[in-house]
């Protein structure tokens, strides 16, 4: 398939998407891939699902085991084309500028995260703890790939009660981000873009998440200092400052001329990784 053909396909659905403001901000965009891409998308990530390769996810619930397959060093000319698409200049300044001030002096510095670049196979009647995404992930991205023939195989409630769930600052679950087949969910990180989602029927989507690589290992390295400590209770204190850390440096439009010390205040992390239980 040709690049630039796809190129265009994806930005065209980008550029006609709209920032949804409520609980916080976010993109759902749909047609996001050309119906042929997507449906060899679809084929590849049944064939990802061979019990013989796929591997364990345990990141989303204690108590329960996802399965995902890692396209990480994946030399598959499908998967590398989805990638290339994500990885293109105007692709990520198209979509970065609907939620960054500016983004001039970083953008070159943001990469696919190939780490948790993969796709996520979740069973029915499972639910993902809520959280926010690590500070050093700029925008996240949840692809939606249902096994279906026709959207209309999904009833409205699968399609809604299978979303992304995105959540207000009183927990109260938001689902805009619809589980449709070809349709992708979008935001940027912060102290309030708690999400995760549920399950009614087999789920399957890609995540892809933009990170400064120069960002991640300093995060870890201060998340580390605290782990050696024994402190917990700093490492969410740790968390906060590395979000606000990076918004001071990468100003959201969300947030623009606020302050953010006081934001931060409410923030409801309570447990590592972005938690809260």
């Amino acid at each position: 398939m040709n690049f630039e053909e796809q190129k265009k396909y994806s930005l065209e659905s980008i550029q006609k998407s709209d920032i949804l403001k409520e609980p916080f901000h976010h993109l759902f965009i749909e047609n996001i891939l050309s119906p042929e891409l997507y449906s060899k998308i679809i084929d590849k990530c049944k064939y990802f699902k061979n019990p013989d390769i796929i591997q364990n996810r345990n990141q989303d619930s204690s108590k329960f085991m996802n399965r995902r397959y890692n396209f990480a060093n994946l030399n598959d000319d499908i998967i590398v084309l989805f990638k290339q698409i994500f990885e293109d200049e105007d692709v990520k300044q198209d979509l970065f500028s609907k939620f960054f001030v500016n983004t001039s002096k970083f953008l070159k510095n943001m990469k696919v995260h190939t780490k948790e670049f993969e796709v996520v196979f979740t069973e029915k009647d499972r639910f993902q703890n809520i959280h926010v995404d690590i500070p050093p992930k700029f925008l996240s991205l949840v692809f939606y790939l249902p096994e279906v023939s026709t959207p209309f195989e999904l009833s409205d409630s699968e399609i809604a009660n299978n979303s992304t769930v995105l959540y207000d600052k009183s927990m109260n679950p938001v689902h805009s981000a619809k589980y449709k087949p070809n349709s992708v969910c979008v935001f940027a990180p912060h102290f309030y873009s708690y999400h995760g989602f549920a399950t009614t029927i087999e789920r399957t989507a890609i995540v892809l998440f933009y990170i400064d690589e120069k960002f991640l290992v300093e995060h870890d390295s201060k998340i580390a200092e605290v782990d050696r400590r024994k402190r917990k209770e700093t490492d969410f204190k740790t968390f906060k400052n590395n979000i606000l850390y990076k918004l001071k440096e990468f100003p959201l439009i969300e947030y623009k001329d606020q302050n953010l010390e006081e934001i931060m205040k409410e923030c409801k992390i309570n447990a590592p990784n972005g938690r809260v239980l």
